[in-house]
């Protein structure tokens, strides 16, 4: 085994060599658990530009909350090796769009004192990440652009460089192995050096309307803060960020219309059709100007003209994901309550259509039960189930602040909504799901749980234990408490005894145990294709064609399944003609009726950042320290 292990780190060298150079150590930190965990999320803010030179030193930009991409592998211990250690540092906006989120909120909560030069160093870079294809309209980049041919497109350096520089090291690993007749070890080693060598079009995406919310949401937490960062605010209102009710109009633009007469409007990924038929049967069907959020900025007619200059969506098609939806009802209320812009220049008839869809549709995947059956098609890039939780609640949370005074009607319909919605489905849910250990509860979701130990028998290593914890224990507080006037959390009067105790179990958990003893790792991110089955290839479909508007022949075989096909669902299909559909093979396969595992035999990638980890954790104590008895 020992000779085992010294293999693994010999062949997995060249990629786990800048994150040691580059990682810090966490130390135990002196002071209250929250100065403890501020010090542990300070402490993975970049503090200068670091340069790409592999396999020594990656480019991290400045300013950024430390963010890595791994690759989900299941198994004995040396699966574990891979997917801990074996990961490639990732830039992008998300990660420190939510972390400075979480600071401003936790410092005016007065559990910590966040430095302004924390939110200063992380600002400046994120203004770069603006679609300089779009300069006057604030369309936000997951990843950083660069520019070639009059376009600009996401450039990850750290992946794409990589893959352009490793096809010897991976020939010449594989040859290694075959010669000492490791060929077994090399069959579980390839899927990462494959992940690095993959086709450099999986990573030319537009600008999305996720990233794009976020960043409503980043700005209007820092008007609401301007007592606190007094000059936070004008530093991030500036450019484009000026402009944010074109942005909002952008959303509506690309959102998912199914019942337009429009091609552009009314294709959806066929996974994301699979998710929600049902709903659309009870809520689309007879509302002609029926609106939900896509992901991306970008329709067929533009992928179409852009495909071969490096800007496209993946597959070719729009997706829907309910987190999405989640964060732009987020984005776009907090727009309104904080009135960090004039209502008419962006509350539109459409706009509130979508609002009210959007509410719907995450009404339905709770109340139905949808979202626990089919997570790995309804969260397409989010996999953790809780994440969407908790992303929708904070909307709730937001239109709770006592004395709130509604800034439109749409407002309260959907508070009302959501309320029942979570205090009546969604914290039952939550509750059933959660594990009991004498005073303490926690959650987990699927990162290290089905592993193995070096005896072969099953193992929980619960490596996103704190995180999802965490993340449950925000949802309940936002369902429960209202937001006082002056920024403190008190529970609503008709807070059941036993959800308070649940709530309570939580924060214990989180302050005494999972803080030192639980690894801060997490899954919030990831490509949308989960392992086997979730290939949108795998689902039923009325629109196929090849981006130049030829077709693949009638039951097309996986070689037809390219880079340039489009593989769609248009429209409402009646219930009948889809259960038909269902009951096809296509490309050869047949469609998964249930959901695929996450720690299936395939491994897929996801981003894990414990700076976000912790700013959760710091998050839902800070709130709870204003419950406590």
């Amino acid at each position: 085994m020992k000779v085992l292990y010294s293999l693994i780190i010999f062949f997995t060298f060249l990629l786990i060599i800048p994150h040691a150079l580059g990682g810090k150590r966490q130390e135990e930190m002196p002071g209250t658990v929250f100065e403890t965990l501020l010090e542990k999320i300070t402490s993975l803010q970049q503090q200068k530009e670091s340069k790409y030179f592999f396999p020594f030193s990656w480019y991290k930009q400045k300013g950024l909350f430390e963010s890595w991409i791994h690759l989900n592998m299941a198994g004995d211990e040396l699966m574990k090796i891979i997917r801990d250690d074996v990961k490639f540092y990732d830039n992008n906006f998300f990660v420190t769009g939510w972390v400075v989120q979480i600071l401003v909120e936790t410092h005016r909560l007065q559990t910590v004192n966040v430095d302004s030069k924390v939110i200063e160093m992380a600002l400046e870079t994120l203004l770069k990440y603006s679609d300089q294809n779009h300069p006057d309209i604030p369309m936000i980049s997951f990843w950083p652009q660069t520019k070639k041919d009059n376009i600009w497109y996401a450039y990850p350096q750290n992946l794409i460089d990589p893959m352009k520089e490793s096809g010897g090291f991976l020939n010449m690993i594989r040859k290694f192995l075959t010669s000492l007749h490791l060929d077994g070890l090399w069959d579980k080693l390839k899927p990462i050096f494959e992940m690095v060598t993959m086709s450099e079009d999986a990573f030319n995406i537009p600008t999305d309307s996720d990233d794009t919310s976020i960043n409503f949401a980043l700005g209007a937490s820092l008007y609401d803060a301007q007592k606190e960062f007094p000059d936070m605010f004008n530093l991030w209102n500036t450019g484009s960020n000026r402009n944010l009710h074109l942005a909002v109009k952008e959303i509506v633009k690309y959102s998912y219309q199914p019942l337009s007469k429009s091609l552009d409007d009314s294709i959806l990924d066929p996974r994301s059709y699979l998710f929600m038929h049902d709903f659309l049967h009870t809520s689309a069907v007879n509302t002609p100007d029926f609106k939900l959020s896509a992901t991306w900025l970008l329709n067929l007619t533009q992928d179409r003209q852009f495909f071969h200059k490096k800007l496209a969506m993946p597959f070719n098609v729009n997706n829907v994901d309910i987190s999405v939806c989640s964060n732009f009802l987020y984005g776009v209320t907090h727009l309104a309550t904080s009135n960090i812009v004039p209502l008419s220049s962006w509350l539109s008839e459409e706009v509130k259509q979508m609002i009210y869809n959007n509410v719907q549709y995450i009404q339905w995947v709770i109340k139905s039960g949808r979202v626990g059956e089919r997570p790995d098609i309804g969260l397409t890039y989010y996999p953790p189930l809780y994440d969407f939780y908790w992303f929708a609640s904070r909307t709730l949370s937001l239109l709770s602040t006592e004395g709130q005074n509604f800034p439109d009607p749409i407002f309260e319909k959907i508070f009302y909504i959501l309320q029942d919605t979570f205090e009546n489905e969604a914290t039952p849910q939550l509750l059933n799901r959660g594990h009991t250990k004498g005073d303490y509860l926690f959650w987990d979701d699927f990162l290290g749980v089905n592993d193995t130990n070096i005896s072969g028998k099953p193992i929980n290593r619960a490596e996103d234990r704190l995180f999802t914890t965490s993340i449950v224990l925000n949802a309940l507080i936002d369902t429960w408490s209202t937001r006082t006037s002056d920024y403190k959390y008190v529970w609503k009067q008709k807070t059941p005894q036993d959800v308070k105790k649940m709530i309570k179990m939580a924060a214990n958990w989180i302050t005494k145990e999972g803080i030192d003893d639980y690894k801060p790792e997490n899954a919030f991110f990831s490509g949308s294709v989960k392992g086997g089955g979730t290939l949108p290839a795998y689902y039923p479909t009325n629109y196929i064609k090849y981006l130049n508007g030829t077709a693949p022949p009638p039951n097309p075989s996986m070689k037809y399944f390219t880079p340039e096909l489009i593989n769609a669902m248009k429209g409402i299909v009646d219930q009948d003609t889809y259960e038909k559909m269902l009951n096809e093979m296509h490309f050869g396969s047949e469609t998964p009726r249930k959901q695929v595992p996450y720690n299936g035999k395939i491994p897929w990638p996801y981003w894990s950042s414990p700076a976000l980890t912790y700013s959760v954790s710091l998050l839902g104590i800070s709130k709870y320290e204003h419950l406590k008895d």
